[in-house]
């Protein structure tokens, strides 16, 4: 005979000021054009505090792909982890599982970089509590300050090739190799949720791929008539500079 078993109602928040919400789980996924890399920001509504766990994982294996943990206060982008696929990987899909509180000011950045020739899906998921306050936070000993994300306009000269994108051209910092990289913004800051009671957008997408990665994997490609569009996840981008009057 099946067995049932009902959880007791919750205790009301006030005898737990631990926490004044439940985050029940919550599950998204992007698609990640090849060569391109993908961020997705969770950022609470101003005045609340979130702490969460959250997963992400990456659906396939390349070399140089990855997925990164960053908090992100907006401007700056500090990576606090990152399942990398090495040169000589094994059939590992890169992947995170963490716990980390989030606020308005400071939030979630989580990041795929997708080598691979056809677009790959990002997947991540979250549930957690909103806090109950006072935030206390350490007062930092070293001088260590991080560099600002995107830096706008480009201070370095735009190729020829992509010179009808200059619009839509940044500097993005990139941490690996520790300076400024000439990038295309893709899209920025596309809603994927928000909070129904004050509208707020909690997750955004952002998508970038360097100029030089774009010249050599993509754009050369799709002038010679060897990239597929729609397996590469670079046709809405197309379309829409099109759309523009952009032809490259």
């Amino acid at each position: 005979m099946p067995i049932t078993i009902v959880p007791p109602a919750p205790a009301l928040p006030g005898k737990y000021p631990f926490w004044s919400a439940i985050i029940e789980q919550q599950q998204g996924s992007v698609s990640v054009a090849a060569n391109s890399t993908a961020n997705v920001d969770i950022q609470p509504p101003s005045g609340e505090t979130w702490l969460i766990w959250l997963s992400m994982d990456l659906n396939f294996v390349a070399s140089g792909s990855y997925v990164a943990y960053k908090d992100y206060d907006g401007a700056t982008e500090r990576t606090h982890d990152r399942s990398y696929i090495g040169g000589s990987y094994v059939n590992f899909e890169p992947h995170l599982e963490l716990c980390k509180i989030l606020t308005n000011s400071l939030y979630a950045r989580l990041t795929a970089k997708n080598t691979y020739s056809s677009s790959v899906t990002f997947y991540y998921g979250y549930s957690g509590f909103k806090l109950s306050k006072p935030i206390w936070k350490p007062k930092r000993l070293l001088n260590n300050p991080s560099k600002p994300w995107k830096r706008v306009p480009s201070q370095y000269p735009i190729p020829k090739e992509v010179e009808p994108l200059k619009k839509y051209i940044v500097d993005v910092y990139d941490h690996d190799l520790r300076k400024y990289r000439q990038a295309i913004i893709l899209e920025k800051n596309t809603p994927l949720a928000i909070d129904e009671r004050t509208g707020h957008v909690v997750e955004r997408l952002t998508v970038i791929c360097y100029v030089d990665r774009f010249i050599e994997r993509v754009l050369k490609p799709y002038k010679e008539g060897t990239l597929d569009l729609k397996a590469s996840g670079w046709k809405k981008y197309f379309d829409k500079w099109a759309e523009e009057g952009v032809l490259l």
